[in-house]
């Protein structure tokens, strides 16, 4: 019996550390940059919009495998997991569903409205209606692009629309979030690049050596060069 309890307590646990890599860690950074365009733009904080869109990102992220995972195109290894999880997986789904349900009728209409976009988006990231027609995951020079843009419009964009004062000082602010989100999505390109290779998806980092035009190295410079400036921006704007 012992046995039969530590090997449910091992399961959950690999349980949940796959959740915690492949949906929690976005949800958690979701979180974090809705606060910080609170913060930033001295506003108060909508708890109910930010909740939402955490579980929404967590339900996406799944849901987006999940698809992935019936059109055969996810890597070896979270085929696996996933196969092994399913139950698990659907369950959280349907519970986050709800609460979602329950906090869409605290948030705004219009954020509702805009959030439409965004999560048409995310559907179309990993599929397309038209068999012919390549989700945007599978076009290399998209890709980090529209998922930088999805970023930016639910954790930048909407959070700060209703209290447009400044055309100027919003402009800065959200070209300044998603140049941020584009600096972190890359790197995850960048280190997911053998996966992606083993799922047949060329990406700006699994393309030939020869045409590969960001390295490692220049992928870092990047980082710190935009860093030093978005947090000058973030300053004049805290001024203003």
């Amino acid at each position: 019996y012992s046995f039969v309890v530590l090997g449910q307590f091992l399961n959950y646990k690999n349980f949940v550390v796959f959740i915690l890599k492949e949906a929690i860690f976005p949800s958690i950074a979701s979180i974090f940059l809705i606060l910080n365009t609170y913060e930033i733009n001295n506003l108060k904080i909508d708890y109910y919009y930010t909740l939402f869109i955490a579980c929404g990102t967590t339900v996406v992220y799944l849901s987006q495998r999940l698809i992935k995972l019936i059109s055969k195109k996810l890597d070896r290894f979270k085929r696996e997991n996933y196969l092994k999880f399913q139950r698990e997986i659907h369950i959280l789904i349907l519970l986050l569903i709800f609460f979602s349900i329950i906090l869409l009728i605290k948030i705004q209409l219009y954020q509702i409205l805009q959030l439409l976009f965004p999560f048409t988006v995310s559907i179309l990231y990993v599929w397309m209606p038209h068999p012919n027609i390549k989700p945007i995951r599978e076009r290399i020079y998209l890709k980090s692009l529209v998922l930088a843009l999805v970023w930016t419009l639910i954790t930048g964009f909407i959070p700060i629309i209703k209290y447009l004062e400044s055309l100027t000082i919003s402009v800065y602010f959200i070209l300044s979030r998603l140049f941020l989100c584009l600096m972190l999505i890359l790197p995850f390109d960048y280190f997911q690049r053998d996966v992606d290779k083993e799922s047949n998806l060329n990406t700006i980092f699994t393309i030939n050596k020869e045409k590969n035009i960001i390295s490692h190295n220049h992928l870092n410079k990047l980082k710190k060069k935009y860093f030093i400036k978005i947090n000058l921006i973030n300053f004049d704007l805290n001024k203003k």
